[in-house]
């Protein structure tokens, strides 16, 4: 019998055994002293003996009641189970043996057991609470596991921006959950704790450091789904005691090129769009607006919830299926998410305007490393009008400065054409000093083209330099309707095309390439046949001639000749109604003073207008040159009609 056998033997009232007759009293028995244990004999063990017990005692028909327990002092041991009585009754042999040792018995409740199932770990405990709110509760779960460990604390290394939901669950004999085909993507922006770059305090210039993770998360729209954007880094100033956000401008700024460019959105200030739909805000084209691309990403949008609605609603019909034989009455799904709505076309015009901002300085270095061979300047009222609000009053001209390929160098708003440009123009003089440029050789202008005193205003803003100022030759010829009755007669397009005729003429040798260029192309296309010099001359179009002719004045003795006999030509020329085209008092007052600007139309001696834009334009078997014209400013007024797409409404 064991000890824990002989105490509950003894608590029932039972007379104690002894180890041979059954002695009622409990005798401890003395550990022998221990020895060195001899080596062990060579010879063979003799037989156990069996070890008779005694009969058990008879229940007695009245039990009396259990005495108290005594445990033994420690310094006692109790008897040994009965295995070990049966070996230390066995004769002793030629060498000392120790007693075995009993094995200690543990209850069940000690801390020394092993518990084989793991813990269980709430990973949503882990987040912060306001990831709760932005986060679906489909996703907290995997981003808690890819953003703490099992103890709770943040996992410090970062090896990848992107993390990707789990796949919904294979059907089986469980309900499927909606919520596990709309999970969203993640993406952790810590490039502190993953690319190693040092982050200054704005304010002490002193190194911040990051000590655990941004508690608030954004939710970005993408191209055809959501995604939340999470930051892992939480800079701070050690002396400052203030935190920064990891994706702020302060933050942004002080990446290089290459890691500043994976920061995939753009913020306002309730939602977020990826980069990848700002792109297709940036062209400028026809039909292209922020209410195409509104809509655009609405299809798009709605057409991936409604493919994800499908495959949830298909699991659902094949978990009815398997469960239709054991269910007794039929499973009740719930309804798939709603599908939410992007925001309106204003908002995406917002985004635009904040990644521009964000590429400010980069703009400007664009703009003032801009230089020309011929500037062009001119003022518009078309962008003036339609400012509205607070602002509708502040200015009355938009002037722009650019160069003869079309690009602009500068552009300002200001009260008056010819007042506030004193600032412009001393900018750029500045900008071609400091860059070691050589001044202009020519610059085109609407008006101020030249004074009664010798010196142009335009000089006087432009100082010092010395620069021919000419006259646009569209402005000039605009200058000639304040002497007709209308723009509306019948005859007025032959008029500005006379005029036209009057002040310019073509290169002879261009010509003469075009001519027979359109008489080889018309051989081909009639079969060999010669086409007649009418029929070629009828055949060039008017940009035929500007792309591959170039042309220049006449000179002012011969462009006066021209325009005082075009206006005798046209002054009694009338319509069907009899409405005469020129009006003879104002056009002679027109004509007295535009005669002074002749010179400031001529084209300036050894100044080159044109510029060979390519060359192997082929017309029928002849190859000609294209080229672009540097005269006037007929592409700052091109620039004023895309100002006007800029601002919203007529």
């Amino acid at each position: 019998m064991g000890a824990v056998g002989l105490l509950h033997h003894i608590e029932e009232g039972h007379p104690g055994l002894s180890r041979e007759s059954g002695n009622p009293s409990l005798q401890p028995q003395p550990t022998p002293p221990q020895q060195q244990r001899p080596p062990r004999p060579t010879q063979q063990r003799p037989p156990l003996p069996q070890l008779k017990l005694p009969p058990p005692p008879q229940l007695q028909q009245q039990r009396p009641p259990p005495p108290q327990l005594q445990l033994p002092p420690p310094q006692q041991q109790l008897p040994p189970p009965p295995s070990q009585q049966q070996q230390q009754q066995q004769p002793p042999p030629s060498h000392q043996q120790h007693p075995p040792t009993p094995p200690p018995s543990f209850p069940a409740t000690s801390p020394d057991v092993v518990n084989l199932r793991p813990p269980v770990v709430n990973w949503v405990s882990f987040l912060p609470k306001q990831f709760l709110r932005v986060i679906n509760p489909a996703d907290q779960e995997w981003i808690a596991q890819c953003l703490y460990k099992a103890t709770g604390c943040l996992r410090q290394e970062a090896s990848m921006n992107w993390f990707l939901p789990p796949d919904p669950p294979k059907p089986t004999n469980l309900r499927p959950d909606p919520m596990a085909y709309f999970r969203q993507r993640m993406f952790l922006w810590a490039p502190m704790r993953m690319w190693s770059i040092p982050i200054k305090c704005v304010q002490c210039n002193s190194k911040m450091h990051h000590s655990e993770i941004y508690p608030k998360a954004r939710e970005v729209i993408d191209l055809d789904s959501r995604y939340y954007l999470i930051g892992g880094d939480y800079p701070r100033c050690s002396k400052c005691k203030i935190p920064v956000c990891p994706w702020s401008t302060d933050v942004l700024n002080q990446l290089d090129p290459a890691h500043r460019n994976k920061f995939p959105a753009v913020f306002t200030t309730q939602h977020a769009l990826d980069r990848k739909c700002v792109t297709f805000l940036k062209p400028r084209t026809v039909g292209n607006s922020s209410s195409y691309m509104q809509q655009a990403l609405e299809e798009v949008h709605s057409e991936e919830w409604g493919r994800r609605t499908v495959e949830y609603l298909s699991d659902c019909t094949l978990h009815s299926r398997r469960t239709a034989l054991t269910q007794y009455e039929p499973v009740a799904y719930e309804q798939p998410p709603t599908y939410r709505t992007l925001p309106l076309a204003q908002w995406f015009e917002r985004v635009h305007a904040n990644e521009i901002l964000g590429h400010l300085d980069e703009m400007k270095g664009v703009i003032t490393s801009t230089y020309g061979r011929i500037l062009k300047l001119d003022s518009t009222k078309k962008i003036t009008k339609k400012l509205a609000g607070d602002i509708a009053d502040s200015a009355t001209w938009m002037t722009n400065v650019t160069n003869e390929c079309g690009q602009l160098l500068n552009c300002v708003l200001t009260t008056g054409e010819g007042a506030g440009l004193d600032e412009l123009c001393q900018g750029i003089v500045k900008r071609y000093k400091d860059a070691g440029e050589p001044e202009p050789e020519i610059i085109y202008v609407d008006r101020d083209c030249c004074s009664g005193t010798g010196t142009s205003p335009v000089l006087s803003w432009l100082r010092p330099w010395k620069t021919i100022v000419r006259l646009d030759i569209f402005h000039f010829m605009r200058r000639f309707t304040r002497g007709l009755t209308t723009e509306h007669h019948p005859i007025y397009g032959t008029f500005c095309s006379k005029m036209s005729h009057c002040i310019f003429e073509w290169d002879q040798d261009d010509f003469r390439r075009l001519k027979e260029a359109k008489k080889s192309e018309l051989q081909k296309q009639h079969a060999g046949h010669a086409p007649t010099e009418a029929q070629v001359l009828a055949n060039i179009s008017s940009s035929e001639l500007a792309r591959h002719c170039k042309r220049r004045t006449r000179g002012v003795e011969e462009t006066r000749k021209l325009i005082g006999d075009l206006l005798e030509s046209m002054w009694e020329l009338t319509d069907t109604t009899g409405l005469r085209l020129i009006n003879p008092d104002s056009m002679m007052n027109v004509w007295e003073t535009q005669q002074k600007h002749l010179t400031c139309i001529q084209d300036p001696p050894g100044v080159e207008l044109y510029t060979k834009v390519r060359s192997g334009s082929k017309k029928g078997d002849k190859v000609l040159d294209v080229f672009r014209c540097g005269r006037g400013s007929s592409s700052v007024e091109s620039f004023h009609r895309h100002q006007c797409t800029f601002i919203p409404g007529k």
